[in-house]
């Protein structure tokens, strides 16, 4: 109950207003940190006011609010009290008055100690534990609460914050909107600069507690408190990751984060910006979207491809398709050009089974099922999803008809991208890959392999654990070996921005993370055309000899040039 501080009548929690004489009831929450000698402070406890458990002091301004206290980690308690004073300023709001943060959007991510206001906060004796509420609050008003009060008494750092009513918990509406991965992808994109924002102050952890994070009606992510780190925190961007793939729901959002951790160093705040922009551009996320409209504002499509044995490997069982169209229309208003691309890159297997066989088998059913069903309309996830079942049983039937069994079975990976205008499809099975490569960005890894190691990570083993195992590199998913029922195809859409360049590559290519460590400086000169593709290509199946070469070897590479 809310007790009116005027007229003494028991209001219900939820009322704003006394319902005897409208006195104004305004809630706060109360966030009080004890702390131990470690600390460097006192332990003796306060006074108590009659209203609160002994060593919780709010002096007579604030009254607890019954069943309204929580204990959170790091000696802290956060305790809903009601304000008897909310028209009055507070001493801390007095003394801030004398030099309001300016809420220059540019100050942010700037050190704590480049503040104008820092002088003032030293001379008032502010608590370290304030002042990033004061330097960040008038900067980030939808994510930061206000801090109305403050104060240090020997053993306790008491801070009344604004206690906002009606926000969901941040894992709570993860769930509701699962089937909604531009809204998911939005919120961890909305983590992601709070995170930049939050470094110079320390205070990133606040990002990691899912207790901590809601969602404002206009779907805003929302800090209930700041939460200094401690001295043993040693925080990446890997940590704010790992916290994304624990609150989302199952999705493809969520599968596609483990391959951002596997190399922690290769993790930056323009790679996860990219990739979580990808998963937001996926056309299917907006049902709208009509697909009919077919976009014209692509200059060219191109694409160029090189393959190799190897160099331990007596046959080549990679086997790939590149095929471009273009229909050029003309008419009084000028000249339109529609670009559609198909292309696909099959990893064999089997050995004296024939893995090239498969490979080859493979690419020649889906050209033939796409010159039937595909027009000028990008397929959808059904449509695709059914081309790839219907190659897959068509190996399926050649092995049972031959009664192979076990590694006798042949079968092979798929690595399949479709463009259509500036939209594009990307669908695998097995272990091959498709990396993009946008103008302003950075490599990333789209596909996420189908593996043992990797299944085990979803699973939640630890990478190192995962891929300790002697089995961690058997592909769970193959084209050919079992019938429709054991393969689950990774099915994504993306739209295009900018001049983008798509790259196929089979295993032989990829392993122990060449593309994560090299990419870079591999791909980029393709991107800024300094090089054709077919040399680009050339060069990566060379480099991939050198730093691999024990399996075939094939890369696809696929440049869309956005007109701007």
């Amino acid at each position: 109950m809310l007790v009116c501080p005027q007229c003494s009548l028991k209001n219900p929690l939820h009322h704003n207003f006394c319902q005897k004489c409208g006195f104004s009831l305004v809630c706060r929450w109360a966030v009080v940190v004890n702390h131990s000698k470690e600390d460097g402070e006192t332990t003796t406890p306060q006074l108590n006011d009659g209203k609160l458990p002994p060593r919780i002091y709010l002096g007579a301004r604030y009254q607890k609010i019954d069943l309204e206290v929580k204990e959170l980690p790091a000696r802290t308690t956060l305790v809903k009290v009601l304000d008897s004073l909310p028209n009055q300023s507070s001493p801390l709001q007095e003394l801030m008055k004398q030099q309001p943060v300016d809420p220059n959007p540019d100050r942010l991510g700037q050190v704590p100690t480049s503040f104008p206001e820092w002088e003032l906060w030293e001379r008032g004796g502010v608590s370290q534990a304030a002042r990033p509420y004061l330097a960040l609050q008038p900067l980030l008003s939808e994510h930061v609460p206000q801090l109305y009060d403050a104060w240090h008494r020997n053993d306790q750092t008491v801070l009344i914050l604004e206690a906002k009513d009606g926000d969901a918990s941040l894992i709570d509406r993860c769930q509701e909107l699962q089937n909604s991965p531009s809204q998911l992808s939005e919120w961890c994109s909305s983590t992601l600069k709070l995170w930049v924002y939050l470094e110079p102050w320390a205070v990133r952890s606040s990002l990691l507690e899912s207790n901590n994070l809601f969602v404002h009606n206009n779907q805003q992510v929302y800090c209930q408190r700041l939460i200094p780190e401690t001295p043993e925190q040693s925080l990446s961007l890997k940590d704010l990751v790992d916290f994304w793939w624990r609150i989302l729901p199952d999705s493809k959002l969520r599968s596609s984060l483990i391959a951002l951790t596997k190399t922690e160093n290769s993790l930056t705040i323009d790679s996860l910006e990219q990739h979580l922009q990808q998963v937001n551009d996926h056309p299917d996320n907006d049902r709208t979207v009509d697909k009919t409209l077919i976009p014209v504002n692509v200059r060219y499509l191109e694409a160029a491809a090189a393959t190799d044995v190897g160099q331990q490997r007596d046959h080549n069982e990679d086997f790939y398709s590149i095929e471009t169209n273009c229909r050029i229309k003309q008419n009084p208003e000028g000249i339109n050009s529609e670009y559609q691309g198909l292309y696909i890159l099959c990893d064999g297997m089997g050995g004296h089974a024939a893995g090239e066989v498969a490979s080859a088998m493979a690419i020649q059913k889906l050209q033939n099922y796409w010159e039937k069903n595909w027009q000028n309309i990008l397929p959808s996830e059904e449509e695709i999803q059914q081309a790839i079942l219907f190659t897959n049983q068509a190996l399926f039937e050649i092995n049972q008809d031959n009664a192979a069994a076990g590694n006798g079975r042949m079968g092979t990976t798929l690595v399949m991208v479709m463009v259509q205008g500036n939209q594009i499809a990307i669908a695998h099975v097995g272990d091959s890959r498709c990396y993009i490569l946008e103008a302003h960005g950075n490599p990333v890894q789209i596909t996420l392999d189908h593996e043992v190691g990797q299944r085990e990570i979803l699973r939640g083993v630890e990478p190192e654990i995962a891929y300790g195992r002697h089995d961690s590199y058997q592909l769970t998913q193959a084209i050919g070996p079992r019938d429709e029922d054991s393969i689950d195809p990774e099915i994504q859409f993306f739209s295009l921005r900018e001049d983008t360049l798509i790259l196929l590559a089979s295993d032989g290519l990829t392993d122990q993370d060449l593309l994560e460590i090299h990419g870079e400086e591999l791909l980029r000169p393709m991107v800024k055309k300094e090089i054709s593709l077919s040399t680009g290509v050339n060069k990566l199946v060379e480099f991939g000899n050198n730093y691999n070469g024990h399996d075939n070897i094939t890369a696809i590479a696929v440049l869309v040039s956005i007109d701007k």
